[in-house]
């Protein structure tokens, strides 16, 4: 059984990440943005522990394309910079961004 964790999103990826028949088990891991840094009860650490008991097969994120490509700093989703980025770095996951690229506004 392919086990997909969503951070942050309830949506699912069960035949993106697998396209055989086999039932696939998502989890959505509820994030807290910043405020991990003010609630002693579920700190990055936390997080860390969390996403790596869960040991997922596809992680997806809630940021864009680019931003995942670069490991970008994010102002308030601080998550990433603080706790996701680094699992990826030890970790051979797939991962999925979900948000859409940004495309420039013509003026």
């Amino acid at each position: 059984m392919m086990k997909i964790l969503l951070l942050l999103s309830a949506f699912t990826l069960g035949t993106l990440a697998n396209p055989s028949p086999q039932p696939s088990e998502v989890v959505v891991l509820c994030a807290l943005h910043q405020l991990h840094e003010q609630a002693p009860f579920y700190t990055y650490a936390d997080l860390n522990a969390a996403i790596e008991k869960l040991h997922p097969d596809v992680l997806a994120v809630e940021l864009t394309p680019a931003d995942l490509k670069d490991k970008v700093e994010q102002k308030n989703k601080r998550e990433y910079q603080n706790s996701v980025y680094h699992l990826l770095r030890r970790h051979n996951w797939t991962t999925v961004a979900l948000e859409p690229e940004a495309h420039a506004v013509p003026s």
